[in-house]
């Protein structure tokens, strides 16, 4: 049976979290509205799941005690574990105005000193945003507010090897709108003051940023240009591409030859540990033929294109160089892949057999163990998962609460279960309550579905019936006993601009008590809810 880690509690956004009375219920007859004193009765308690993971943006261990990990999460907080993940601690909780985190930095010359980034950088319709940047002097135990809280998007923060008082911090801005807070901040002080020392315009941000251990004053970043709207995304202009500086950040040269000219997206960047002349980089081109993989052997002065492989740039562009091997290189997606010729050529590694077994698909960060470098921390949407052999083989590590959920649900039974929808999780139902001396285990938690789950609402009469959707604007009815799923579609009609949920609403209240029969909405049913202003009519 696998435990929940209950070091302390988890946001409310990352969690299906119960609210409990902590003090004298509220007669039943009072009005159904509440105070914001009645409200101050009710303290929450942490119910799970942690057997789902949740997506993580950054993993980071200590290079002489890889026993020692933070795992910053995509709206699950921040955590820290010192003995290999048999027990996690949140160490975001109270000390930060969010949940979200773009990225983790641990200072080379002295561990207890650690940097967070704020807000997610990979750009999803339902992205969280951040305030800023943090920093503690304690191995995570308490965190000071830096600033930087307009830049929303932090994609990477890089600290100085010998001056932990020297950071940098790559800053997407704000994915919803122009801002003049993104790109290259650095500051020289701890983070007390910051200069904005590369900005390109209000759209262009930079999303990856890499520094030269052995001159740090020689640094490479990133700069994408980005913008989500309800109906769309544009990532990619010509104003985006790969900028080097030589001296600390004062100057900064962008980096052309090899690369072709035109619009660039999302650029991912790692620089070799052992030999920093060497690059490669993941670069997304307005030309298809131009995307791939990129390496560059003399410090970036030039560039070649040697393997069409980028993934899905606009949600990975991850890549990373062994820390003792500049030839030994990973590309995380979807899937991830190793290349042991420079990016030359690639083999599948973390292979899924088949629909949810191995490793959970969708892979954003990985931390290379120095000291072995065999020894893998790779993560994802999924969370946490560990190799010894070079990423033959994992074992995942689902011990601590990071789970985003979409929406939630109750049922009216007693006691009452609460069902929830979660990113690329699936969806899922628990009890509120067991008489298990433990309280509620992952073992208590039952999957309800597929794929991104999202509304959950069991039948109010007859809680074995859960009616619930999935991304793709898919619904089904769950038999919860017999795990028998019914799927329909909303009958719209075919020239209408409407969008499928409201009629799907409809039909869910138009639903005969009978699992098995439905009955038809009927002429009256308005095709012009929530109708789109550039939705085609034809």
């Amino acid at each position: 049976m696998s435990h929940l880690t209950r070091s302390t509690p988890t946001p409310l956004t990352i969690a299906a979290l119960l609210l409990s009375l902590a003090a004298p219920q509220i007669a039943a007859a009072q009005s159904t509205s509440m105070s914001t004193d009645q409200l101050g009765f009710f303290t929450a308690r942490e119910i799970g799941p942690a057997v789902t993971g949740g997506r993580i943006h950054d993993v980071e261990a200590l290079p002489d005690d890889p026993s020692t990990i933070y795992v910053a999460s995509a709206s699950g907080g921040l955590w820290k574990t010192s003995n290999r993940g048999q027990t996690w601690a949140n160490i975001s909780d109270g000390w930060f105005n969010v949940s979200t985190f773009g990225d983790v930095a641990i200072a080379p010359s002295d561990p207890n000193i650690i940097y967070a980034g704020t807000g997610e950088q990979q750009n999803r319709q339902s992205t969280s945003w951040g305030d800023g940047i943090y920093r503690s002097d304690d191995a995570g135990e308490t965190w000071t507010h830096l600033g930087l809280e307009r830049t929303l998007h932090i994609g990477k923060v890089r600290v100085h090897p010998t001056n932990p008082d020297i950071v940098y911090v790559a800053a997407l801005g704000n994915l919803w709108a122009s801002s003049a807070e993104r790109g290259v901040y650095r500051s020289t002080d701890g983070g007390q003051n910051w200069e904005h020392v590369l900005k390109i315009d209000e759209f262009t941000g930079a999303v990856d940023l890499v520094m030269d251990s052995a001159n740090p004053d020689i640094l490479y970043a990133a700069m994408y240009a980005r913008q989500r709207r309800t109906w769309g995304f544009n990532g990619g202009a010509e104003s985006g591409g790969i900028f080097k500086t030589t001296d600390g950040g004062d100057s900064w040269t962008e980096l052309t030859e090899g690369i072709p000219a035109g619009a660039t997206g999302r650029i991912g960047i790692a620089i070799s540990a052992s030999n920093p002349m060497v690059l490669n980089a993941l670069i997304e081109h307005e030309d298809s033929g131009a995307t791939g993989t990129y390496r560059s052997e003399d410090g970036g002065e030039s560039w070649a294109k040697v393997n069409d492989l980028d993934p899905r740039p606009m949600y990975y562009s991850h890549i990373f160089i062994d820390p003792n091997d500049e030839n030994v290189v990973y590309v995380l997606s979807t899937s991830s892949y190793k290349s042991t010729d420079g990016g030359r050529t690639f083999n599948l590694i973390a292979p899924r057999p088949t629909y949810d077994v191995g490793v959970h698909a969708d892979h954003h960060t990985l931390w290379i163990d120095p000291a072995d470098p065999d020894h893998l921390y790779l993560a994802g949407d999924a969370g946490l998962n560990e190799s010894y052999d070079g990423g033959v083989s994992f074992r995942r590590m689902n011990n601590f609460v990071i789970g985003q959920f979409y929406a939630i649900g109750v049922d009216m039974r007693d006691p009452y279960y609460v069902y929830g929808g979660m990113q690329d999780n699936h969806s899922w139902m628990a009890p509120s309550e067991t008489r298990r001396w433990a309280g509620i285990v992952n073992d208590d938690w039952q999957q309800t579905g597929f794929g991104d789950g999202m509304f959950q609402r069991p039948d109010p009469t007859n809680p074995r019936y859960v009616y619930a959707s999935s991304n793709g604007g898919n619904y089904y009815r769950l038999d919860a006993i017999t795990g028998t799923c019914v799927t329909f579609v909303p009958n719209l009609p075919k020239a209408s601009a409407t969008v499928g949920i409201g009629r799907a609403r409809s039909c869910f209240r138009r639903m005969t008590r009978a699992p098995s029969t439905w009955a038809g909405i009927g002429s009256s049913f308005p095709t012009t809810v929530a109708s789109r202003p550039d939705a085609p009519t034809t």
